[in-house]
């Protein structure tokens, strides 16, 4: 909704009623305000504008290994049915990966609570080369060996 309004402004009421997702009583209540705010916005000058912060790329070394992670989390979010990003997202893994290449402490997000244990411990040893990874042609999964895995 927020996209939609700054990507095409309401001049009037009429038009803020149109706007996906904003509720009609939302409009009567306080639509002369979010208009006010809307035109204000669009009265400052550029210098006044926010200063945006551009997205950290990952360093180009790092980016096998996210997406090495990645499939381990896909594929441990399978066993436990669950959404892979609820055990990590791009940036924890991104994280985790500077982490370790900088030897940095671990004190990261990922690494706490049901979270390592759930996939925390296993990206580790996987960053760390204790942990052999294969596919299984049977049922399409990724496996890794149990024996190697530091519990």
């Amino acid at each position: 909704m927020l996209l939609q309004l700054a990507r095409q402004p309401p001049r009037h009421q009429d038009e803020l009623r149109k706007v996906r997702g904003l509720h009609p009583s939302e409009v009567d209540r306080n639509g002369e305000s979010i208009l006010a705010a809307i035109h204000a916005a669009l009265a400052l000058p550029p210098s006044a504008w926010p200063v945006l912060t551009k997205e950290r790329k990952p360093e180009p070394e790092s980016n096998g290994f996210v997406e090495l992670l990645q499939a381990i989390v896909k594929a441990r979010a399978l066993e436990e049915e669950i959404a892979p990003t609820l055990l990590a997202t791009t940036s924890d893994l991104q994280e985790l990966v500077e982490a370790k290449t900088n030897r940095s402490a671990l004190d990261l997000p990922l690494l706490r609570g049901w979270r390592r244990v759930l996939v925390g411990n296993l990206l580790l040893d996987a960053l760390d080369g204790k942990v052999a990874f294969t596919v299984d042609q049977r049922t399409r999964t990724i496996r890794w060996s149990p024996s190697l895995i530091a519990e």
